[in-house]
């Protein structure tokens, strides 16, 4: 251990005399040296104190100067995989604004967006309002979208990628989901096209193009379902292979209205690991003959 963290290598002889003409009490033991320090010397609580001393007494001007090293391992990027960064700047691309929210959000909205979930209260909360674990990232991009309008932004285009908290019996699971909203205006104001405000197929068109990244179209399937969080006329279950991955619609009506919000909100959500699987690209030799 001296020599691990002096970088010297110092005779036992050498250290034993050193310590008992410090006043230490030394007891050799099978792995080392049990060392009692006098009543006087409060600065010694750790075994990194004594090697301290060891090296003060022999000279810190013995002591070597080495560099520390490393061994940087070239891991394999899987073509089978799709990398999270890829998703960001696809949405980038896309024209959101990536948001980054708080994991706690208040119950109150909790119960609003999803009223059927099993929520994580927290014993010592930082506020009122930041309670729960979320088990949406809606709630964080919402209260963002109020904070906006409040400031007269009606064009907003968020998106934020993080983790779900979802109780399921006495274990809780955390999940990594990709989130967005959209509000307002399509385009900016401009001379080139007239206003038009953003629709549910704008959003379905963003998630077609972003699930497209790495899966087949015949994969993926929109179903009419039913979200307390979402319009009952404009929502849809989204599956892959038969699996469900996510959810896209219209902000419900009435939620709406309880958060004082007067424009079409339009969501989606999806969990990571159902859109970060991709097809490998297959290959097939070009014929020979024209």
């Amino acid at each position: 251990r001296l020599e691990k963290v002096l970088g010297l290598s110092i005779p036992e002889g050498d250290t034993l005399d050193i310590l008992r003409r410090l006043g230490m009490d030394v007891h050799q033991q099978t792995d080392g040296w049990k060392v009692t320090p006098p009543a006087h010397r409060f600065d010694i609580e750790l075994e990194e104190d004594l090697i301290e001393e060891v090296g003060r007494i022999v000279g810190y001007d013995k002591l070597p100067n080495t560099r520390p090293q490393g061994a940087m391992q070239m891991k394999p990027r899987t073509e089978t995989r799709l990398n999270q960064r890829r998703v960001r700047h696809f949405l980038v691309d896309q024209g959101y604004q990536e948001a980054i929210t708080y994991s706690f959000v208040s119950p109150e909205m909790q119960a609003l967006l999803a009223p059927d979930d099993e929520v994580v209260n927290l014993q010592n909360p930082i506020s009122s309002d930041m309670a729960t674990m979320r088990t949406s990232l809606w709630p964080g991009l919402i209260q963002a979208m109020q904070h906006n309008l409040n400031r007269q932004q009606d064009r907003i285009s968020l998106f934020e990628c993080g983790l779900r908290f979802v109780q399921q019996d006495s274990e809780l699971n955390q999940e990594m989901m990709v989130a967005g909203l959209r509000s307002g205006p399509d385009l900016p104001e401009q001379w080139g096209s007239a206003a038009r405000t953003v629709d549910f197929f704008d959003v379905k068109r963003d998630v077609e193009a972003l699930l497209g990244l790495a899966a087949k179209a015949d994969e993926i399937l929109f179903e009419v379902a039913a979200n307390p969080a979402l319009h009952p006329g404009q929502s849809a279950c989204i599956k892959r292979n038969g699996q469900r991955i996510g959810w896209l619609g219209a902000l419900h009506p009435q939620i709406a209205k309880k958060l004082g919000v007067g424009k079409n909100i339009y969501l989606f959500e999806l969990s990571l690991s159902g859109i970060l699987a991709a097809q490998v690209p297959a290959f097939r030799a070009l014929s020979k003959f024209p």
